[in-house]
């Protein structure tokens, strides 16, 4: 089977490409990359059958819809969601700290506040863009998502992903993922891109209102999401288990061998032979 991460911006991908980058071959990744405004998808269908043939995972920023490119019908879909208030306030603070991005300059000479921004139609990323990644169609307008594309959406997150995740349930998803994927070994991590000064906390509650409604469809796709991530949860065995597991071998892998044998040392006799051989699996790679 080929994986294929759709890489919902601000939706903690940057941390699951350096997971997946552990789990499976580099040699046979394939990452699309980010120019400007533009993705460099089309490097990808241009590349020679016998190319596309070697690739395992391909992940990025991406439309819906790169499975057809490969001529391996197993191809499927994974990919982490997030509360839509939350993931357009962590854009806006991304947008706003990084000169090279593309709206940076829009943005800073307008001396938008981030109610200006979330309503200003500048990008479809700030238009239900978790809904919009799930469709195969590009020529959306803004403000024009309907009932019948968000089916469409729920159409294609049952029939091409493999599984998917939520941001704030992260570790949780890693055990999910581990678990619908058959991962051998454990998905332990160190977070990335994450923003310096988290503020959400300090919006006011009618600004957070205009923009969940500015992405209505999005909050609803992500109530979906929540339960159905919740009932695939209740099909893992040893949720709880495997929980504590992969906080051990995060430790492990954060702070050195040393502290995290120490840690695995001081869980219950029952865990040591699986801890011990996670936190020995960090020295074979």
């Amino acid at each position: 089977m080929k994986l294929i991460f759709l890489h919902i911006p601000k939706a903690g991908g940057t941390t699951f490409h350096k997971i997946l980058e552990r789990m499976y071959n580099g040699s046979t990744i394939f990452t699309i990359k980010v120019r400007g405004h533009h993705l460099g998808v089309d490097e990808f269908i241009s590349l020679p059958e016998e190319k596309k043939k070697e690739i395992s995972v391909l992940k990025g920023h991406m439309p819906f819809g790169l499975h057809t490119h490969f001529r391996d019908a197993s191809a499927k879909y994974i990919t982490l969601f997030r509360d839509p208030v939350d993931r357009i306030i962590s854009h806006y603070d991304f947008v706003v700290r990084t000169p090279k991005h593309y709206l940076y300059d829009t943005v800073k000479a307008s001396n938008m506040t981030l109610l200006d921004y979330a309503l200003s139609d500048l990008s479809g990323e700030l238009d239900n863009h978790q809904c919009r990644s799930l469709v195969n169609d590009q020529n959306i307008g803004m403000n024009n998502f309907t009932e019948k594309l968000y089916d469409q959406a729920i159409e294609n997150l049952h029939e091409h992903f493999i599984s998917f995740g939520v941001v704030e349930e992260f570790d949780k998803s890693l055990v999910l993922f581990r678990s619908e994927l058959g991962w051998a070994q454990y998905p332990y991590y160190v977070k990335l891109n994450v923003s310096p000064d988290p503020h959400d906390n300090k919006i006011a509650p009618e600004v957070k209102a205009k923009i969940e409604q500015r992405n209505q469809w999005d909050v609803r796709l992500y109530n979906y999401v929540k339960e159905e991530f919740n009932r695939r949860l209740q099909q893992v065995s040893n949720l709880e288990d495997e929980l504590r597991i992969l906080n051990v071998a995060g430790e492990a892998y954060r702070k050195g061998l040393d502290h995290g044998l120490i840690t695995a040392n001081q869980h219950n006799r029952k865990w040591k032979t699986r801890i011990w051989s996670v936190v020995r699996s960090l020295f074979r790679r």
